[in-house]
C-alpha cells in the first residue's frame, strides 16, 4: 500500500508532535524541582535596566547557616558544618582569613570564595 503525500505529511506531523510533547514533559520535571532549592540560595541575575550583572549579595560568615554557606564555590555540607561549628566554638570571625584555621580551607579555596563573603 502506497501512502499519499498528505498521509506522509500527516504522519510526520503527528510524530513531531509526539516527540515534542515527550521532550516538553521530560523538561517540565526540572521546573518542578526548582521549588526544592533552599530559599537561602543566591542567584546572580542581570540588572533589567542596564543588562549588566547585578551585584551578588555577600554571605556573612558570622551569621550564615550551613545552607547559605553551601552556596559558596567549593563549599559542601561537611565544610559548611565545620565553619558553623568553628564559629560556635571560637566566636565570630574578625577577618575572612580566619577561615584558614578550618581544616579543608586553604589559600586557594579562600581566594575562590573571597569575593562572595563578608564578616560584617
Amino acid at each position: 500500500m502506497r501512502l499519499t503525500a498528505f498521509e506522509k505529511f500527516t504522519m510526520t506531523a503527528a510524530l513531531v508532535i509526539v516527540i515534542g510533547l515527550f521532550c516538553w514533559a521530560a523538561g517540565a520535571g526540572s521546573f518542578e524541582r526548582t521549588s526544592d532549592i533552599s530559599e537561602t540560595a543566591i542567584y546572580l541575575v542581570k540588572n533589567d535596566a542596564t543588562g549588566e550583572p547585578a551585584e551578588k549579595e555577600l554571605i556573612n560568615i558570622n551569621t550564615a547557616v550551613s545552607e547559605q554557606l553551601q552556596t559558596l564555590s567549593g563549599i559542601g555540607p561537611e565544610l559548611a558544618e565545620r565553619i558553623v561549628e568553628f564559629r560556635e566554638k571560637h566566636g565570630s570571625f574578625d577577618d575572612i582569613n580566619d577561615l584558614l584555621e578550618i581544616s579543608g580551607i586553604g589559600t586557594k579555596k579562600l581566594e575562590a570564595i573571597a569575593d562572595e563573603i563578608t564578616v560584617d
